[in-house]
């Protein structure tokens, strides 16, 4: 989500943190360059790559999520790559 003040900054949930389980105290908030400007926690590098492509390719995206099927962890946790 974009922070409201600063367009230009994003606000993202911590490392390992299920958003599910995340707190409002734990949100990160990050720069398009991936710097910690608040927050004490971590950020997925993963996660942080995807959201800040789609927010800086598109200026007029407020937020945006992405979800873990159970199947596609369970693939995933195998190591296999997709036919």
């Amino acid at each position: 989500m974009r922070d409201p003040e600063h367009p230009e900054l994003f606000w993202t949930n911590p490392m390992c943190v299920p958003w599910s389980r995340t707190k409002t105290s734990q949100l990160v908030l990050v720069d398009h360059s991936g710097t910690v400007i608040e927050g004490k926690y971590a950020v997925n590098r993963a996660g942080y790559v995807l959201h800040s492509a789609i927010h800086t390719e598109n200026p007029d995206i407020i937020g945006s999520c992405h979800a873990h099927t159970v199947n596609g962890d369970a693939w995933a946790a195998m190591g296999k790559p997709l036919d």
